[in-house]
């Protein structure tokens, strides 16, 4: 059985003027705070029940916590909110939309605790990890087991990014890029900037703006095939 986390994230506080204009400045302790998805969540749960805001300042304090403060014009019956991430791993609660003047906790529930969290792949495992990502050339999905965990659920996926070709070593490479290997299993994964190899391709569609870190936002795409 799960358990039931609840997680206080930070603070928001919101300010309307008589002319409905609202900001809102929100308090949180950096993306390390977010139990699943990272600070892609809070930012969209804002707009989920506030409607259309945009981020205008945005400092970050000696003691890592980060003020954001977003701005919305004339927000329509603005209303206690909650956000659930795609995954539905976690929801994201927002008292702060219709309370005014007053610093509300932000908090995330987490409810599937069984559900490992992204993280690096282990030390023990890096070697073997990129034995079997460097000898494979299949796009997507990997035939080999996860050197963490031994599932059969290995991926990858790139975002290229400017064109220039060269060779080295023998392998024809076509771009720079952004890459990201993970397993879908155990969670492990690993993220890094370098080339795009000429054989790689992908049809998994991609929302480049919802790309974290973590392969998060990717793997919910390639659940989605």
């Amino acid at each position: 059985m799960s358990a039931i986390r609840v997680i206080r994230v930070g603070w928001c506080v919101r300010y309307c003027s008589r002319s409905g204009d609202c900001t809102y400045i929100i308090r949180h302790f950096g993306n390390g705070a977010w139990p699943h998805r990272g600070m892609s969540a809070y930012a969209r749960g804002l707009s989920g029940c506030t409607g259309r805001v945009m981020l205008a300042e945005q400092f970050t304090g000696a003691d890592g916590t980060v003020l954001d403060v977003f701005r919305q014009e004339h927000p329509q019956s603005p209303r206690v909110g909650s956000w659930t991430d795609s995954c539905g791993r976690c929801r994201v609660d927002w008292p702060c939309c219709s309370r005014d003047g007053e610093e509300c906790p932000m908090t995330v529930v987490s409810e599937r605790q069984d559900v490992p969290d992204w993280h690096d792949v282990p030390a023990q495992s890096f070697e073997r990890w990129n034995q079997v990502f460097g000898a494979s050339s299949e796009s997507d999905d990997l035939d080999m087991p996860c050197p963490v965990c031994g599932a059969a659920t290995l991926h990858r996926w790139y975002l290229v990014g400017q064109r220039k070709a060269r060779d080295i070593d023998g392998r024809r490479y076509v771009a720079r890029g952004s890459g990201w290997e993970w397993c879908s299993t155990c969670r492990a994964y690993q993220h890094f900037t370098g080339l795009v190899p000429d054989w790689w391709s992908s049809a998994v569609r991609i929302d480049i703006d919802s790309l974290m870190h973590d392969p998060g936002p990717l793997d919910t795409a390639f659940q989605r095939r």
